[in-house]
């Protein structure tokens, strides 16, 4: 039944000279959260599945830190649900990230 998969793919740029960022979490909680939006996602919008996942460490620029993929019967619902959980992630999920340069 899934005829449109969406995947996000986060970066870190090479912004003033930035290196890599280094990605901290409190991690039962930022578990907790990010399963607590895909829940709200799936339910909000005519989706299939969800997949989120975000590094920890140091992250190279050019390197994935963060993924989301949504899985959904049409690419519409698909897209708006990736662009709702990406802010949903920056607002709620206690992941803080440091700039590196090197």
């Amino acid at each position: 039944s899934v005829g449109a998969i969406v995947v996000f793919e986060g970066r870190p740029r090479n912004d003033n000279g930035i290196s890599a960022l280094f990605y901290e979490s409190y991690d039962e909680m930022a578990i907790n959260e990010l399963e607590e939006i895909r829940k709200e996602a799936l339910n909000s919008f005519e989706v299939q599945e969800i997949f989120i996942f975000h590094r920890k460490g140091l992250v190279k620029v050019g390197e994935v830190s963060f993924i989301v993929i949504v899985c959904a019967k049409h690419r519409q619902p698909a897209f708006r649900c990736v662009e709702w959980i990406v802010d949903k992630v920056k607002e709620r999920v206690p992941i803080w990230k440091k700039d590196v340069k090197f």
